[in-house]
Formats: C-alpha cells, sequence, structure tokens
C-alpha cells in the first residue's frame, strides 16, 4: 500500500506534542538566555526556588504562567530579559523525606553514618530536582537554564557564610540563649515557619506547692507537670487579692529539694485554672519572656532525645518526657500534692459576669430596655454636685472621655459608656480606687474601670468563631383600665367638667345610648395597646477572631457584627466591630505594641420620657382602650390607615408613632494605641504610650402627625410635625510616659515608678430644630417653616496633665509600705487659679500571716490589715465653670456664636480625701476568703452654684465652697463548697454607705425644679438629690373630716372628702411650697451581688443575683398614670377611686383639672425601690477533643434578668434615666428591660 503525506492542518491543537518537539530547539538555539545589550532596558525575575521535597502542584504552574508571561512580553519588546532558575534544599522538610526512604529500606541516617546521608541526599536532589526541572519544562517556561543554581551549591554556601560573617562584625548578629524548637526524632532545631500547632485533648492537673515556711501554699494548674523540675517561679496576676500576701514568698518545688519564689506578673490569666501559672523560662516560650522580666535562670531538664536530664532527680533521669509525666503524677498523688485533675474549661464572658455583682461599692444599674442605652455605674455614692460621679473608663491603658450627656435631640436616650468596647474582645476588667486610682490624677477621682483587651500570644494560627443568637420579651406590664372601667371613669370625671348628659354624650358617643353603626365598631374594641407596640427582640452577635504569633511577633485580629431589635417594636440596633493589635518583640531589651479598632453603630429609636405625645409607651397607657388602631368609616367599615387623634382625649396613636415617629443614631469609634517598653538596665525600664480616640456622633429625629392626623401636636399645639437634628464630633489625644526601677536586697524590696501623663480632648457639637414642614414626607430642616427654627451648639476644651512617683516598699514580705505624690493640671480650672495642684496618697499593711507566730498555720492562708489615706482630685465639670464659653445661637436666621456664662477664674479642683481601714482574711487556701472595708470619703472644695450680682448678667457662679461626706462598709466572701472534679464555689459582696452635704458655701439650702412640680433638694446634714414634696397622709374618707382640718390651696380651695390630706407644716392651713420635705433619695442603704458556679467535667453551672435595699423610687410613670384630671386611660388601681362619703381609700377622686392639686409631687409617688434579681443564669458544655476540622467547641444557653422578687409598683426596679446622679431615682416612663434567652457556639480552629 502506498503512502501519503497531507499538508493540511490537524483538526485539533495538542499542545504537549508541539512544545515536546519545539521546546528542545528553542532551548538549544539560546532564545531564553539573557540578554546583554548595554543599550537596552533590562527586566529580571528570580523564579521563587521550588522545594525538592516532590512535584510541581497547581499553585506553581499559575505562579510561573504569570511570570513567564511578563517575561516573554518583554523579551518581544527588546528588553535584556532575565528569568531566573533554582531550586531550594529545603532544610528539614527534605531531610523528612529522605529519612522516609531510608526506613523503607530497613535502616536510618545514623545506621549509614553523616557522609552516607548527605550523599542520599544529593542524590534525592538530582532526582526530585530534575523532575522539577522537566516539569517547568513542559509547562514551556522560557528560563534562562544556563544560569540555573541550587541553594546547596558551593557559589551561593559561601555568599550565605560571608554575609553572616559580615552581619556579625557589624554587630547586627548576637549569640544569645534563646528558646527554639526542638524535634526529638530529627534531632534539630525547626522553624517557626515549619511548626504546626495543634490543640489537643488534654487534662489540668493541679498540684499544690507548699509554703517554705510550712503553710499552705498554693495551687498550680499545669498541662505539663514533668515539667516542674525545671521551675523557677510561681507567677500570680498582681492585682489578684488571692495572692497578692503571697508575693516574694518561697515554696517548695515538690519532688524536689528547691524554693521557688513567687512573683507577680500581668501575664496570668486569672480566670484559667487556680490563677497561680509555674514558671518554666526553659521550655515555655511565653514563661522565657516571663523568666527575662524577673531575671530567672534558665533550667534545661530535658536531653535532645526529649529524655529527663541530670537536672532532675535521679529517679526521673533518662525517663521519657511521657513516662516522666506518668510517674511525677503517681508520685504527687501519693504525698498528697495532686489536687486534681480536669478537663480545661473557659468560662463564657457575659457583660453580667464582668461588672454586675463583682466589684464590692460598685452599682450597676440597666438605663433601660431601649437598644443602646447600656448601664449606669457609680462607686461609692456621690462625690459632687455639678460634676461626673462615673468612673473613668480605661482601654489598654487609655482612658476614653465618653459623653455622658442625655441626647438633646432624641429625648430620654444616653448612649452607653461601655459602646466603644466589645466585650467579646475583654479579657480582664479590674476597678481602681482610692490611692490605687492616684496614677489617673483628677480624671481618676470616681474609681478606674480598668480593662484590658486580648491580645496576641505565641502559638500557631488559632481561629475562634462565636455565635450568639436569643430572643427578649416583656412578659409584665402595667395594669390598666380595661374598656368597661374606662367608660365609668369617664363618666365620672366627665361629670366634672360638662353641664349635662347631653354634653357627654356628644364628647363620648360611647356613654351615650344612641351610637351610630360606624360609632358601635369605632368604640367597640377592648384593646391593650402595650401588647400592640411590643415585639419580640430578637438578636444576633457574630464574632471571628484569629490569633497567633512566634516569639518575636504576635498578632490578634478580631471582626464582629451585632444584629438586633429592641422590644419596642421598630427600634433596632446595628454594629460592626472590627480590631487588630500585635505585639513586636525587637530586642531582649525592646518592645512595642500597638492596636487599632473601628466600630459603627446604627440605631432606630423611639423617645422616651414623660411625653405623651412622642412616647409610645406613655401613649399605650394613656390611649383609650375602647377604640382601635385603625380608622372606622361611618358605615363600620375598618380602613387600612391608622385612626386619628380623638379631639377631646387628644391623645397619639402608639402604632402610628411606631413609624410616624423615626429616631435615628449613628456612631463612629475610632481608636489608635501604640507604645514602646524598653528595658534600660537591668532594675530599670521605661514605656511610653501614646492612643488617639475619635467619635462622631448623629442623631436625627422626624416626629409627624400633619399629614396622618395620628401624632399630637407638640408645642400647644402650633407643631403640627418637628424636625431636629444634631451631631457632634470628638478627639482625644493621650500620651503617657513612665519609669520603672526595682531594688531588691534581703528583706527588703522597693519599687519606684514615675509618670507623665497628658490628654487633649475636644468636642464639638451642634444641633438644630424646626417645625411644620409641607408634608410629613419632607423629614429634614431644609424643609422646615421660618417660624419656630432653632439652632445650638456649643465647644468642650480638655487639657489635662500630671506627674506622679510612687514607691512600693515591703520588708520580709510582712511589712508594706506604699506612697504617691501627684502634681495635676486641668484646663478646667479657672485661669488665675494655682493651675498646678500636688495631692499625696499613702498605704500601709501588715501581714500578719507571715507573722513568726502566723507562719505555720496549716489552717490560717492569708491575714492582712491595712489602711490607706489619699487625697484625689476631681477636675469632670465643665469648662464653662471657670472660663468665658461660647454658644450657637440664631438671630434673624443668621447663625453665629455668642459668648455666656459668668466664670469664676479662680476656680480649681475639688478634692476627695479618702480614709480607708481593711482586712483581708483566708482559710485553707482559697477555700474560704472575707476582704472587708470601712471607709471615709470627704469631698473639700466641692464646687456649688451661687447666687450671682446682677451686674455680671448671669444668676450663678460658681465657687469651690462645699463639702460632702460619706461613709461606709464594704464586704465580700468567697467559699469553695466542694473541691475535686466537682467544683462548687459560692460568692458575693454587700456595700452600705451614707452621703451627707456638709456645706453649701454659706447657703442651709439648694432646690433644683426638674419640672411637672418635681423638686430636688440638696441641704446640709442631708443625703444630696434629695425628693423634696408634700407628705401625703391618706385620703380624707368624708367631707366632715376634711372641714374640721380646714386645709385649703393656695388660691382658696377647699378640701373636701376624697381629696389627699396634706401636711401643713407651718401650721396656717394653707397647702403651699412652703409646707414641703425632704422624702428620701434614690441612694439604697446597702446593695451587692451574689453568685454560685458549679462545674463537672465540661458542664458548667453560672448564677448571679444582684439586689437593692430601701433606695426610693419617684414612680413618675404611675404619677401619670393616676392623673385622674382628664380624659385619658388610666392605671387599674384608679378603680378603687374615693367615689362616696365614708369610703377608705388610697385613691383620692377625680375632678377635671384637678383643683385640689391630688395629682401634685408628694410622697404618694415615693416607693421603696428594692429588689432583688436573677442577673444571669449560664448553662454551658465545652470539650477540646478534636471533631472534624474544629479543636474543640463549647455551647451554652444563657438567661437574663429571668426573675425579679419586687414591692416596687412600677415595670421594674431597676432603671437610671441617665449618667446624672441627680436622675437616678427618676422612672419617667422608659422601656423596661426585658429578659433574653440566649444561645451560643463557640468553635475553635
Amino acid at each position: 500500500m502506498s503512502q501519503t503525506t497531507s499538508n493540511e492542518l490537524a483538526k485539533s491543537f495538542e499542545p504537549a506534542d508541539i512544545e515536546a518537539r519545539w521546546y528542545p530547539v528553542w532551548e538549544s538555539r539560546g532564545y531564553f538566555k539573557a540578554g546583554s545589550d548595554p543599550a537596552k532596558p533590562g527586566f529580571a525575575i528570580q523564579l521563587p526556588p521550588p522545594n525538592i521535597t516532590g512535584i510541581l502542584h497547581m499553585g506553581h504552574a499559575f505562579n510561573q504562567t504569570v511570570m513567564d508571561s511578563l517575561t516573554r512580553y518583554y523579551r518581544m519588546q527588546g528588553y535584556n530579559t532575565l528569568w531566573l532558575p533554582g531550586t531550594d534544599h529545603a532544610g528539614i522538610a527534605t531531610q523528612i523525606v529522605v529519612e522516609r526512604q531510608l526506613q523503607e529500606e530497613g535502616t536510618d541516617r545514623r545506621a549509614i553514618g553523616r557522609e552516607a546521608f548527605i550523599s542520599k541526599i544529593w542524590e534525592w536532589q538530582k532526582y526530585s530536582g530534575g523532575t522539577i526541572l522537566n516539569q517547568m519544562r513542559r509547562l514551556g517556561d522560557s528560563l534562562d537554564w544556563s544560569r540555573l543554581y541550587f541553594t546547596m551549591d558551593d557559589k551561593l554556601s559561601k555568599v550565605v557564610k560571608k554575609t553572616f560573617v559580615q552581619l556579625y562584625r557589624e554587630g547586627l548578629i548576637y549569640r544569645g540563649k534563646r528558646l527554639v524548637n526542638w524535634d526529638p526524632k530529627l534531632q534539630s532545631a525547626v522553624s517557626d515557619l515549619e511548626v504546626e500547632s495543634e490543640e489537643a485533648p488534654g487534662h489540668l492537673w493541679e498540684i499544690r506547692y507548699p509554703a517554705a515556711d510550712g503553710g499552705e501554699g498554693v495551687i498550680v494548674a499545669t498541662t505539663r507537670p514533668e515539667t516542674l523540675f525545671g521551675d523557677q517561679a510561681v507567677a500570680v496576676h498582681p492585682e489578684d487579692e488571692r495572692y497578692k500576701h503571697l508575693v516574694g514568698k518561697m515554696l517548695k518545688l515538690p519532688l524536689t529539694d528547691r524554693l521557688i519564689p513567687v512573683i507577680a506578673d500581668e501575664y496570668v490569666d486569672r480566670e484559667f485554672g487556680s490563677g497561680c501559672v509555674k514558671i518554666t523560662p526553659a521550655h515555655d516560650f511565653n514563661d522565657f519572656e516571663v523568666g527575662k522580666r524577673h531575671n530567672l535562670e534558665m533550667l534545661n531538664i530535658l536531653t535532645k532525645t526529649a529524655t529527663m536530664n541530670d537536672n532532675c532527680p535521679e529517679k526521673y533521669r533518662g525517663m521519657d518526657r511521657y513516662a516522666c509525666r506518668k510517674a511525677c503524677v503517681e508520685d504527687l498523688k501519693a504525698q498528697g500534692l495532686l489536687v486534681g485533675i480536669k478537663d480545661i474549661n473557659r468560662g463564657y464572658f457575659t457583660a453580667s459576669d464582668a461588672l454586675t455583682g463583682r466589684f464590692a461599692g460598685l452599682r450597676v444599674s440597666n438605663k433601660s430596655g431601649m437598644v443602646g442605652e447600656g448601664s449606669f455605674f457609680n462607686l461609692r455614692g456621690n462625690r459632687t454636685l455639678l460634676g461626673q460621679n462615673t468612673p473613668l473608663l480605661v482601654v489598654d491603658g487609655v482612658p476614653f472621655l465618653s459623653d455622658q450627656n442625655s441626647s438633646n435631640i432624641i429625648n430620654g436616650f444616653s448612649g452607653d459608656l461601655l459602646e466603644p468596647v466589645s466585650l467579646g474582645n475583654v479579657e480582664q476588667i479590674t476597678f481602681l480606687k482610692g490611692a490605687d486610682a492616684m496614677p489617673y490624677g483628677s480624671p481618676g477621682s470616681n474609681g478606674v474601670l480598668m480593662i484590658k483587651t486580648e491580645r496576641g500570644k505565641v502559638s500557631r494560627t488559632l481561629v475562634e468563631l462565636q455565635s450568639v443568637e436569643g430572643v427578649g420579651f416583656i412578659n409584665k406590664t402595667l395594669p390598666l383600665l380595661s374598656g368597661l372601667d374606662f367608660s365609668r371613669y369617664i363618666a365620672d370625671i366627665a361629670g366634672s367638667y360638662y353641664a349635662d348628659s347631653g354634653e357627654i354624650g356628644k364628647a363620648f358617643p360611647f356613654l351615650s345610648g344612641d351610637m351610630t353603626a360606624g360609632q358601635k365598631v369605632r368604640y367597640g374594641f377592648d384593646t391593650d395597646w402595650q401588647k400592640e407596640i411590643y415585639s419580640p427582640a430578637f438578636v444576633s452577635d457574630n464574632m471571628l477572631k484569629v490569633r497567633g504569633g512566634d516569639a518575636v511577633v504576635q498578632y490578634l485580629v478580631t471582626a464582629g457584627y451585632q444584629k438586633g431589635n429592641g422590644v419596642v417594636d421598630g427600634t433596632t440596633r446595628d454594629k460592626f466591630y472590627t480590631n487588630g493589635n500585635t505585639n513586636i518583640n525587637f530586642s531582649e531589651k525592646l518592645s512595642a505594641f500597638a492596636s487599632i479598632s473601628f466600630d459603627f453603630l446604627e440605631m432606630k429609636l423611639q423617645e422616651q420620657g414623660l411625653s405623651p405625645e412622642t412616647n409610645p409607651l406613655l401613649a399605650a397607657y394613656s390611649h383609650s382602650p375602647l377604640t382601635g388602631i385603625y380608622e372606622v368609616d361611618d358605615r363600620g367599615a375598618i380602613l387600612t390607615e391608622y385612626a386619628r387623634i380623638d379631639p377631646v382625649m387628644n391623645v397619639s396613636n402608639p402604632v402610628a408613632m411606631l413609624t410616624g415617629i423615626e429616631g435615628k443614631n449613628k456612631i463612629y469609634d475610632f481608636l489608635v494605641n501604640t507604645g514602646l517598653n524598653y528595658n534600660i538596665l537591668k532594675n530599670l525600664k521605661a514605656d511610653m504610650t501614646f492612643g488617639i480616640y475619635y467619635r462622631y456622633v448623629k442623631d436625627d429625629i422626624f416626629i409627624g402627625g400633619l399629614s396622618s392626623g395620628t401624632i399630637a401636636p407638640l408645642m400647644g399645639g402650633l407643631a403640627l410635625n418637628t424636625v431636629r437634628s444634631g451631631s457632634s464630633e470628638s478627639r482625644d489625644y493621650f500620651g503617657k510616659v513612665g519609669v520603672t526601677y526595682n531594688f531588691s536586697t534581703g528583706s527588703h524590696n522597693l519599687d519606684l515608678r514615675a509618670g507623665w501623663q497628658m490628654i487633649s480632648s475636644r468636642t464639638q457639637a451642634s444641633s438644630g430644630s424646626g417645625i411644620n414642614t409641607t408634608t410629613d414626607r419632607y423629614r429634614t430642616l431644609s424643609n422646615v417653616s421660618s417660624v419656630g427654627r432653632s439652632s445650638g451648639g456649643y465647644a468642650e476644651l480638655l487639657n489635662w496633665m500630671n506627674v506622679y512617683l510612687k514607691a512600693d516598699y515591703n520588708f520580709r514580705n510582712q511589712l508594706y509600705l506604699s506612697a504617691i505624690g501627684v502634681v495635676d493640671a486641668s484646663s478646667t480650672y479657672g485661669k488665675y487659679s494655682d493651675r498646678w495642684y500636688l495631692f499625696p496618697g499613702v498605704k500601709a499593711g501588715w501581714k500578719i500571716s507571715n507573722a513568726p507566730f502566723l507562719r505555720d498555720s496549716r489552717s490560717v492562708s492569708n491575714l492582712m490589715v491595712r489602711g490607706e489615706y489619699s487625697v484625689n482630685p476631681n477636675s469632670r465639670y465643665s469648662s464653662a465653670y471657670g472660663s468665658y464659653y461660647y454658644m450657637l445661637q440664631l438671630l434673624r436666621d443668621v447663625s453665629g456664636l455668642v459668648r455666656a456664662g459668668v466664670p469664676n477664674q479662680k476656680i480649681g479642683p475639688e478634692r476627695v480625701t479618702n480614709i480607708d481601714l481593711g482586712v483581708d482574711f483566708s482559710l485553707l487556701g482559697d477555700k474560704f476568703s472575707v476582704s472587708a472595708d470601712i471607709f471615709q470619703e470627704y469631698t473639700r472644695n466641692m464646687i456649688v452654684d451661687t447666687k450671682a450680682s446682677p451686674v455680671y448678667g448671669s444668676g450663678v457662679i460658681y465657687k469651690n465652697s462645699g463639702s460632702m461626706r460619706s461613709r461606709g462598709v464594704e464586704l465580700s466572701a468567697s467559699v469553695l463548697l466542694t473541691g475535686g472534679k466537682f467544683r462548687w464555689r459560692v460568692g458575693g459582696n454587700i456595700a452600705y454607705y451614707k452621703t451627707r452635704i456638709m456645706s453649701l458655701g454659706g447657703q442651709d439650702q439648694q432646690t433644683i425644679d426638674l419640672g411637672d412640680g418635681v423638686t430636688l433638694i440638696n441641704k446640709v446634714g442631708e443625703a444630696p438629690f434629695s425628693y423634696y414634696g408634700h407628705r401625703a397622709d391618706g385620703v380624707y374618707a368624708t367631707s366632715e373630716q376634711a372641714a374640721a382640718e380646714g386645709l385649703t390651696t393656695l388660691s382658696g380651695y377647699p378640701y373636701t372628702g376624697g381629696d389627699v390630706r396634706f401636711r401643713s407644716l407651718d401650721g396656717d392651713k394653707l397647702i403651699t411650697d412652703s409646707d414641703r420635705e425632704s422624702l428620701g433619695c434614690a441612694a439604697p442603704d446597702f446593695f451587692g451581688g451574689f453568685h454560685t458556679r458549679m462545674s463537672w467535667k465540661g458542664f458548667s453551672l453560672f448564677a448571679n443575683f444582684s439586689y437593692s435595699c430601701c433606695g426610693k423610687v419617684y414612680n413618675g410613670t404611675r404619677r401619670y398614670n393616676e392623673l385622674g384630671k382628664g380624659f385619658t386611660n388610666q392605671a387599674a388601681s384608679m378603680g378603687r377611686r374615693w367615689m362616696a362619703e365614708g369610703q377608705q381609700t388610697d385613691i383620692p377622686r377625680v375632678v377635671y383639672g384637678d383643683p385640689a392639686g391630688n395629682n401634685r409631687f408628694s410622697s404618694r409617688w415615693i416607693e421603696d425601690g428594692s429588689y432583688l434579681k436573677l442577673k444571669e443564669l449560664t448553662i454551658s458544655w465545652e470539650t477540646r477533643k478534636k471533631l472534624l476540622f474544629m479543636t474543640g467547641f463549647k455551647v451554652f444557653i444563657t438567661g437574663e434578668n429571668l426573675l425579679c422578687f419586687t414591692d416596687y409598683t412600677g415595670s421594674d426596679p431597676e432603671f437610671a434615666y441617665s449618667y446624672d446622679m441627680a436622675m437616678a431615682g427618676m422612672d419617667v416612663a422608659k422601656v423596661p428591660v426585658p429578659k433574653y434567652v440566649k444561645i451560643g457556639l463557640i468553635l475553635n480552629f
């Protein structure tokens, strides 16, 4: 058969065949070689050399395709191009591959010797390297093969050696002891990049380290008991009250004859294990860093093959580390030093667990159930009348001067003080007071809330995912009159206003006997308006954490998103937050840290407070239950639009308000924090911190009604709709430089700390309002009428600086003495004040348990008496008191700055003198502990407002002329009921204090008018912000009884049967303002919390309770609901109102307009606000066992605010209108705190 050839092209393209034929041709002709024409530009790429541990994968193909495309492009452009090929020896990875081959041959590298093993590696290089090079050729890589290299070539090895020697000679490489990752099988160090860390199921052994003096010592938690032979110290957290008395004391190292000290270091996590950590500098990266800080010896206890070396007791020498672990555990058991073995279990961190009931004397109350309001915080009551009384918030060493003012745009709303802090990032919360708070100077006079966030640690990259889903609900509504009872009430009160029944029937058709078809439907409802405005509050919180690092750099990155709606229908809260931080160890002397966070919060809100036109809650209380949500026409058909306002009752439609009123709040928070730590000498350290905090807040509200007629007009009927808008911008700059020196010799130990700090804060705010846009569709200030417009604004400037020096001395860990001096300056001080002020503080203590006569006690673990004296300055008051300020005002449609105020340019700091005596007592380690304090805080130079001469153009001037005193007791206790596998601990605290005003600068008393007759009084000798009103002694049962007493109002109206019997203090028979008296105050007699925690294996139950006793509450909501003088719905209690002669009741008669003033501010509305609450109940289960791709997970269910025991008649006895202490006890129709049930899951990867 003859063969013919064809010149036709193949029907398909076969690159493998074509490239296999042409690539050798291109390579042989030198097409890929680097150009060398000096006249042409150059382009070069070095191929990242592939490891010779295997073959190329898809990642290599993608990477090389990109590089080849670039090389060919520039080659075609006429460039001198070089694409440099090579392969990498891959060190240990290649060694492992070759060793596995030897194992298959029945030998190993030790058997064949070093030279033969290296030869085997070269053989593998030729094989694997050749395979890789062939793969690159098959890919068509246009590499310059004439320059092919291998990273172990002699030429490259010489360059590496030369570079190393040069760096050494230049002092850039030094020799020192550092921890490394050691592989006992490979007998080689392993780089951090080559280590794959995994979290494995483990146990936490609790070992008792006895005190050297024969005492109980401490319990140390460890996952590697065999390493105790290398221990050099036991570390505790410096603020851990359980172990402060042990710092500096010596312990017996179990199973040895060595003694090791107890040291204090912030590295310790107090919540993990027992809170005591064994420090083994030679066998743990974190311990290594702690050891450097405390100059501890590095004692290696392992050989290169991971057996115990000669630094261990003879019994354990030569043992494999795991065999030694087992032997150690058995020996510890035999000696009675092994306390317990348990699974590692991290508690879930919640807001309640973090603050409520945790600190004796710290009062924490939810402000309301409105989204975004948070909690009210106060320590030991009032210290000032006109300044702030809340603690200073410090996050990672940077103070936050948060805005604590209530919104002037959205009534009744004040933001959360802790909003910039995402609790999911919180690692530790501590509280400083008295002398301990003095380094923070005048901003810290009310105590310092220290929050430390999580940071990266030495580990492989760890990922944690947290997800919480929950629902909140209101299950307690206020009892109101039903439809039938409401009709009876209207008939009763209408008779005191209208002349006859005919007029009553016209005003209230439901009281007439002749209703039309439409009226029968319109007034045929029995609506529960509270249920209509409430809805389930679904909440979701999801957070992702990524952390890791090596001995040089550690990092943590967090991102989260919170989404939820409030219990008031239509209110929402959405927050995105992210945080990143890093620690960098440049050398043994220099380290740095930095963090950055950004939060964005957006909320939809409703107004609160005693405004029935705009507060949906108040409208729900007062709206007629006889009508429905939607409009009804004359034929009785129910329409789709909301029901309009009844012109006689004039109450907004509560459901229509949820969409007709639109409140918005947006907050942007940005925080940067960075600093350096430098070890100057062995015992001398310096640190520097710089922080920036930026916040932008935007508030807007539109109150409709013009188009729909469903919302009652404001401003006496002039404002058919209303627009309010405002914004504020704050910038805080913080700087700190500190120096620490430690001197220790024999029985004496001295720590000296000095620092300089500064804050520069700027806040600017502006706002505007207007009324009557064309329709409710137009909701901005640009559309309001020219009548009724207003604008305002302010600028608040604060510059603060202090210098402090603190000395801490102890003698033989038995006698303690601390002294501190603070020099403080603030721009809030007047221009002609001293500007710089010196404040001293001193603390002393005697640790009796370390005295010779008690040192050997096996029962008394700690007994210490202590005392302190300090003078804390306070500058947290308005700068307007000491300098002129400017306000934004509108004049003839033009905004301008107007100077205002009469400054006292000699005004200075308030001085809070603190005297504290305390005792700490512990039995049997931490099984039982008690801490008690008795204190007095005396505020001198307290700022008060005094009357100014009219020539100044202002009514008041502010002076440092007042004083106030608080005395109290604080007690906290903790008991470990059972130990071992099942642990049960119970703890709690109680605080009692009384605050009295000692001087008001020559005045006997001051009154504060809050509107609607509500008055507070500050009176010398009494508690600040006491209620000031009439004393009510029941209701007159008969007119004869009232006539016998002959009381009348100032206008001459005589009291009669059914009126309230008020006391006439001056005996003139006239009930006037002069008959008012103090009616108590909001501060409780005592308060606190108690908790219990039970754990067994991975299961845990935690319950947290809070309580408050004998604080007085003004129930303004009940006062509004028992008005008895208008045509709105009333509380169900009005069903027992006085209606007939001789009737015994506590509710007065109803008369339109209340001519007798029965509803005036009086003791009728002051109630006992005592309560006991189950704040949190959490049940959780956690495992560290590996499951699928997870290294552990935790699931939990939490209930919040589940139970409340109280006699208070309002929705909730726990509330606070704002951060203003004067408003602390005012229940004025804020949203009650809901109950929540949440389910959460924490996954670890």
